[in-house]
């Protein structure tokens, strides 16, 4: 599930900061990793949702 999702994201849209595969350069973080894992979570819902 997390590869598909992987897949759908194109990395190269990311801000600066990011290196070509998705993962952080070391810099001040961009993202609160809480909102990812919301941003995850309510998207699996929907997913889940449209699936039944």
């Amino acid at each position: 599930m997390l590869t598909q999702l992987r897949r759908l994201v194109d990395w190269s849209d990311l801000p600066d900061g990011y290196g070509e595969h998705g993962e952080l350069l070391p810099q001040p973080r961009l993202i609160c990793w809480t909102e990812v894992a919301w941003i995850i979570a309510i998207a699996l819902v929907i997913v889940i949702a449209f699936a039944v």
